[in-house]
């Protein structure tokens, strides 16, 4: 079972490496820019669906506030902006406060 995970992962990372020199080629830098774009909203897309059949809202808004400030501080560094980088950081600090001041000691008092 273990060889299977490493070549699934070696495959996905081979995958996606021709994958992005090929965008690269074909749109220039601002390509890979737009592919990661559409592929975010693909991924809140699926969250959303998968909480709405699976009735968990609660835990798929946790992955979406754990999620917003990598993709904030992703999006910097393809633009090259350190003042957005340091915005996702500054993000990934307030969301963290957010989980642990409001979130924990909900789900705390939700177990008892």
């Amino acid at each position: 079972m273990k060889n299977k995970m490493k070549s699934i992962g070696a495959s996905g990372a081979l995958f996606g490496i021709i994958l992005s020199r090929w965008i690269t080629n074909h749109y220039g830098k601002n390509g890979n820019l737009v592919v990661g774009v559409c592929a975010f909203i693909i991924l809140v897309l699926y969250f959303i669906i998968v909480a709405y059949k699976t009735k968990k809202y609660l835990g798929m808004t946790i992955v979406l506030i754990m999620l917003s400030p990598l993709i904030v501080m992703l999006l910097g560094v393809y633009l090259e902006n350190s003042y957005v980088i340091l915005g996702g950081i500054i993000l990934l600090f307030v969301s963290c406060n957010l989980m642990i001041k409001k979130i924990v000691p909900w789900l705390q008092s939700r177990k008892k």
